[in-house]
């Protein structure tokens, strides 16, 4: 399996689109036709943070329902809604820090992170 296809494969429930997933891999440097399976335990770990981080950043924290009716007949199409949001964003820097990468790295990262009102 490629480093494409797991990437993808990941982010299935959330619809990521093939454009999230290349700026991910050109972002680590990663040829994502390369195999998987070969990649080091960091850059892995590095990679699926990161495509987590793209999936809570960038996908609503909560979306609607939507009923429809006919008759006596009615679906209703379920809602989402995320309340841990910037619990999970922060747990992800930590996670950063643990792998000792520098994205949002050290606690003025953390600051500059939590302070910032697109994320409150």
């Amino acid at each position: 399996m490629t480093v494409f296809e797991a990437l993808k494969a990941l982010g299935a429930e959330y619809n990521v689109s093939d454009e999230i997933i290349t700026i991910t891999l050109i972002g680590r440097g990663v040829d994502g036709s390369m195999n998987f399976e070969d990649l080091d335990n960091r850059l892995n770990q590095l990679l699926r943070l990161d495509l987590l981080l793209n999936i809570i950043l960038y996908s609503p924290s909560t979306s609607s329902s939507q009923s429809v009716s006919h008759g006596g007949f009615q679906k209703t199409m379920g809602s989402r809604s995320d309340a841990w949001r910037k619990d999970k964003l922060n747990m992800i820097f930590r996670m950063y820090a643990n792998l000792g990468d520098d994205l949002f790295a050290g606690l003025q990262g953390m600051v500059t992170f939590n302070q910032n009102p697109l994320f409150s």
